[in-house]
């Protein structure tokens, strides 16, 4: 901070010389500054006179005696720019440091006042190339050196990139040494090593590629931030500056750029978008071609309204075609009014804060490409980079199978490692072949899926992949996602195994391979697929014996451990149990809490779904609180009561319903118990419905929720025994509730079910 407030006083004094023209003026009246200051790097432009270079001496002299900054002129150099040998000779005697040429070197800019050979720009391909050997590329994975490569070697050049534009040859030889670092390790890589095309690869990901950056591109957008600052920022010291891009940059921006005029002095009349957000070109093609090109550039909004002089622009013969475009312009330009105290505005219509990002304009040079389908799926869904990147090879049918194995007469099998039965290709790996299905199969049927597991006519793995997504709710998907990457991953797996370590196929080996490393998933925080495997279980969905692995999460059919427990396999396995249990031991502690969390929440979304029911069915209760109790009648005060015990029993019944409305239910219970009684011993069917409903709805408000299911069944029998069904709807209702309270939530599922199945019905 303290060098900065020094070299700010070394600028005032260098302005100061300028003002008091101590120095002569620079060419360029563009030129807003001598001097240029980062960190130490200090560049100095001035005429090779005498006198000047005398007066810089004697600047730098006075300034190093006042604040013991000295400058050490050996160590300093002096750049030539078209100066003849007289004027080189009074700098070598004035100014005794070395004498350099361009290309000169700014903060790790190469300068230059010609175009750059390619002597100058090849330490920028070695730069990358130097990169290599220390990665030990061998032992990474294509998705290891995915990452480099996109993180490292795609960073190299942007910082010379952003200022220079550099030929095709450095993107190409850029290009070969990533190319053939991602797909062989190494600097270099043919054809046959490159499984997809680097165009594709180059592209972003939602068009099919891997997202490795686009050099030339990417310099495009890059440079596009000067045309923008050039615009949005007059005060940058550059901003008066001739800006070079590339013709397809500029066109970019004279599309994306929207102007809004103000006092108009920025906006140009003839090129800017200012008219209904288009150019004067687009409204006026005719037109526009009788204008000048001296002006056509430099006219702006505020001169050309001026005394309507954008009419005197205008030259050459006037057609009949060119006379209605200027008929039009004029109508249009006669509704634009200036406003002198507001400044002129520009909209990046690429972005949604309407400013320039690079991002923005990278993007904007891949619009029209098509899209490619499973992106999302891909790229998006929690896995390992190295299972998504297969994943994208089989989808686009670039894995080394035996059918492209067998077009460039590489060693292959015969037919599916796995079946035997078919030629062997990618899709038919992954979701044809018997012995996928198998295992796709009995993983799904364990998680309440078997309905979306794949069919013999399942041809295409990413179109079965779509359709099983539109028959899971949108809560899963995530987790399906992930699971669906898993599998395939696995059956990959395990078909390298066979194939290649001479294993035999096996299932259940197989569907345990899922199971472990779905384990290691869910650890690593795959949260989707923890919830996809805890939410089905606890939801009811599991119709078959599932065992919890002692890994986290992860559920396995009995039979899928069987055969590595048998004797004769027991041995062999004992570390891979060993290691199995030490893991459940681990976070059987996490498991317990996380399926208590989860269950605590279901219990309220289904009390949520209670409240919602009961204010549907609008059921007069003998309790208010409850939902399904039963409806109460009034016995008609004229009716007469022969029978003293049938008396007595409607007796205990308005006397425990009353109990129930003063929210009394423990003395609600023996009244109810005693009507039941009576009941039974008449055989009065009828009357020991509503005791047994009465005593459910009175256990259920003491919370003695087991007692209560067992009255509500009660009435469930009756009613059955009967043939007559009233109070069954509410009965049904009540026991989902009291499951629900228990936690029995499979138990819940099924008898809300049949509630509402009754509802709709009634």
């Amino acid at each position: 901070m303290l060098f900065i407030l020094v070299m700010e006083a070394l600028n005032a004094i260098f302005s100061y010389a300028d003002r008091e023209h101590i120095l002569q003026p620079i060419a360029s009246q563009q030129a807003k500054h001598r001097i240029s200051f980062y960190a130490d790097d200090v560049v100095l432009f001035l005429r090779p006179y005498p006198h000047d270079i005398s007066a810089v001496v004697s600047i730098l002299d006075i300034f190093g005696h006042a604040t013991g900054l000295q400058t050490n002129i050996s160590k300093s150099s002096v750049t030539p720019i078209q100066c003849g040998e007289n004027e080189l000779a009074t700098i070598t005697d004035l100014l005794p440091c070395e004498i350099k040429n361009f290309p000169c070197t700014y903060l790790g800019l190469p300068l230059s006042i010609r175009k750059l050979s390619n002597t100058d720009l090849q330490p920028l391909v070695d730069k990358v190339a130097n990169k290599l050997p220390g990665w030990k590329a061998n032992l990474l994975s294509r998705a290891g050196r995915l990452v480099l490569v996109k993180t490292v070697l795609s960073a190299v050049p942007i910082y010379l990139m952003l200022a220079l534009e550099l030929p095709k040859w450095v993107f190409k030889a850029i290009d070969k040494r990533r190319r053939g670092f991602l797909w062989r390790g190494q600097s270099d890589a043919n054809g046959g090593n490159c499984l997809v095309s680097w165009e594709t690869v180059q592209q972003p990901l939602k068009y099919g590629g891997l997202g490795i950056l686009n050099l030339e591109l990417l310099g495009w957008a890059l440079r596009i931030r000067w045309l923008w600052l050039q615009k949005t920022d007059s005060s940058r010291p550059w901003a008066g500056l001739p800006v070079q891009v590339h013709r397809n940059a500029k066109a970019l921006f004279d599309v994306a750029v929207i102007a809004i005029v103000g006092n108009g002095k920025s906006v140009k009349f003839w090129t800017d978008r200012w008219l209904l957000g288009k150019t004067v070109a687009e409204h006026c093609p005719s037109l526009i071609k009788l204008i000048p090109k001296r002006v056509f550039k430099q006219r702006t909004v505020a001169e050309g309204l001026t005394d309507r002089k954008w009419v005197s622009d205008i030259r050459g013969a006037l057609s009949v075609q060119v006379l209605v475009e200027y008929l039009q312009l004029w109508n249009l330009v006669d509704g634009v009014e200036l406003q002198p105290d507001i400044e002129d505005q520009f909209i990046w219509s690429l972005s949604d804060h309407s400013i320039y990002s690079i991002k923005s304009a990278y993007e904007a040079f891949f619009t029209g490409s098509i899209t490619f389908a499973p992106w999302r799926r891909v790229w998006k869904t929690w896995a390992p980079l190295r299972c998504k990147f297969f994943v994208w090879l089989a989808i686009k049918n670039r894995v080394w199978a035996a059918d492209r194995l067998a077009k460039r007469g590489l060693p292959h099998p015969a037919a599916c490692p796995l079946c035997d039965q078919a030629e062997e290709t990618i899709q038919h790996t992954l979701i044809s072949c018997v012995f996928a299905r198998q295992v796709w199969t009995l993983i799904l049927q364990k998680l309440g899926l078997l309905t979306i597991a794949p069919q013999p006519d399942c041809t295409r793995f990413s179109n079965w992949w779509c359709q099983s997504l539109k028959s899971v709710e949108k809560n899963f998907r995530k987790g399906l996602n992930s699971l669906i990457i898993l599998v395939a991953w696995e059956i990959w797996k395990h078909r390298n195994s066979c194939n290649f370590e001479g294993a035999t196929p096996c299932v259940q080996s197989a569907v345990l391979a899922v199971a472990e490393e779905g384990s290691a998933w869910c650890l690593a925080g795959a949260s989707a697929l923890q919830d996809l495997l805890l939410r089905r279980f606890t939801m009811g969905l599991i119709e078959h014996s599932f065992k919890f692995s002692p890994c986290k999460f992860c559920y396995v059919n009995l039979s899928c451990i069987a055969e590595p427990c048998e004797q004769e396999y027991s041995l062999p396995n004992m570390p891979l149990l060993f290691a199995i249990a030490m893991v459940g031991a681990t976070v059987g502690g996490l498991l317990a809490r996380q399926r208590r969390g989860e269950l605590a929440r279901l219990n309220d979304q289904l009390r949520q779904i209670n409240a919602a029911l009961r204010r549907q069915a609008k059921i007069e209760s003998y309790a208010p609180a409850l939902s399904y109790a039963p409806v109460g009648s009034k016995i008609p005060e004229s009716e007469v009561i022969v029978d003293p015990q049938k008396e007595r029993l409607i007796a205990y019944l308005r006397t425990g319903k009353n109990y129930l409305r003063n929210q009394a239910p423990d003395k609600a219970f023996p009244e109810f118990k005693a009507a039941l009684d009576l009941a039974q011993s008449l055989g009065d069917h009828v009357e020991e419905k509503k005791a047994a409903r009465g005593l459910g709805a009175s256990l259920q408000r003491q919370g003695k929720y087991k007692e209560a299911v067992k009255y509500h069944s009660m009435v469930l029998n009756i009613s059955k025994i009967t043939g007559e069904d009233s109070g069954v709807t509410e009965a049904y209702g009540a026991i989902a509730d009291c499951y629900t309270e228990l936690g029995e939530l499979e138990k819940a599922g099924k008898f809300y079910d049949m509630y509402i199945a009754r509802l709709e019905n009634d």
